[in-house]
């Protein structure tokens, strides 16, 4: 019987049987071992490289995120469409009287927008409506339209937040 195995035993035999015990001895071991935050350099990893929903508020240092990061845009918009504050990138065009257009540095129509509008020298709200909608034909941007108590079209400064 001996003699038999011995005729069976091939290089290629050896190579394959220690390859397949090595294979299953140490494959175990690396699966083992745990990657900590001193092993990962920074920057390295992305959104992509995290598993879906193991990253949630309770492992987020806080007031560590930037606007950029917590999905928060904001606009501070006087009667004339000029921006007084704002978040990077922001701008706005008046289109007409109480139509105005606020594009932002990133795609926001699947947000929800909120504005109001605001007097600034008395600091009370003024007697306006703010209606607010996706930008046509812009996925950017955010059509603001502000009317009077009678519904006649009206300037007003006002304050937009776009949360995605």
């Amino acid at each position: 019987m001996l003699s038999r195995m011995r005729s069976r035993l091939t290089y290629a035999n050896v190579v394959a049987t220690v390859a397949l015990f090595f294979a299953l001895t140490t494959g175990g071991a690396y699966a083992a071992i745990r990657i900590t935050g001193a092993n990962i350099v920074n920057g390295t990893v992305t959104g992509v490289d995290l598993k879906n929903d193991t990253i949630t508020g309770a492992k987020v240092k806080d007031f560590s995120l930037k606007p950029k990061d917590s999905g928060i845009l904001f606009a501070q918009v006087d009667e004339d469409g000029i921006v007084t504050r704002a978040s990077k990138g922001t701008k706005v065009t008046r289109l007409g009287q109480g139509q105005y257009e606020v594009t932002f540095s990133r795609k926001v129509s699947n947000g929800t927008f909120i504005a109001s509008a605001v007097r600034r020298k008395y600091y009370t709200p003024p007697n306006v409506i703010v209606t607010l909608a996706d930008r046509s034909g812009n996925k950017r941007a955010v059509f603001v339209r502000i009317r009077d108590e009678s519904g006649a079209k009206a300037d007003s400064p006002f304050h937009l937040v776009v949360i995605l």
